[in-house]
């Protein structure tokens, strides 16, 4: 697929998923926020593990090779994740080998980031870890949970990145 039918295949499944939410009832609003806010709180909890071992300067050490396949990594929570947090949507430059992060690192801020981006640990960080790294695995077990339950829930919530999947008739259709 080229770079420009990625970009407007992303931008046409962003504003049908942000057309879904407008639409959706306020029951599944109200799961949706409560799952996003949970997925939200255990990323921020797995990325101050990360931060704590200096993950970051091994990701800057390594020139970030790990994010080499971020196009595909985004899915149906992440876009949910922000369209529910208010917060605008990285815009990707399909150009780079992870078209959602720049010089400085990911677009996405850690809440919203995608399940793969905040789960994955190299070989480098993960001995830093040490002891902590049981808790790193027990958050990272309940993110996938999360997740999962975007999966069994809607049509358009597969872990697989929404780009792969392509355009789906409706995202928030239940299963």
């Amino acid at each position: 697929m080229s770079l420009d039918n990625d970009k407007v295949l992303w931008k046409k499944i962003v504003a049908q998923i942000s057309a879904e939410w407008q639409d959706a009832p306020l029951s599944e609003k109200d799961w949706i926020e409560e799952h996003v806010q949970v997925i939200a709180r255990l990323q921020q909890e797995l990325h101050r593990l990360f931060l704590d071992v200096d993950g970051a300067a091994a990701c800057h050490d390594c020139a970030e090779r790990c994010c080499g396949h971020g196009r595909f990594h985004p899915g149906l929570a992440n876009v949910l994740a922000c369209v529910v947090a208010g917060v605008p949507l990285p815009l990707p430059d399909f150009g780079r080998d992870c078209p959602y992060s720049n010089d400085e690192g990911c677009l996405f801020a850690p809440a919203q980031r995608p399940y793969n981006c905040i789960s994955f640990i190299c070989d480098e960080v993960e001995p830093r870890l040490g002891p902590k790294s049981v808790q790193f695995y027990l958050l990272e077990k309940q993110i996938r949970a999360e997740y999962e339950q975007f999966a069994q829930r809607y049509v358009g919530g597969s872990m697989r990145g929404l780009i792969l999947k392509g355009e789906l008739p409706h995202y928030l259709t239940r299963k």
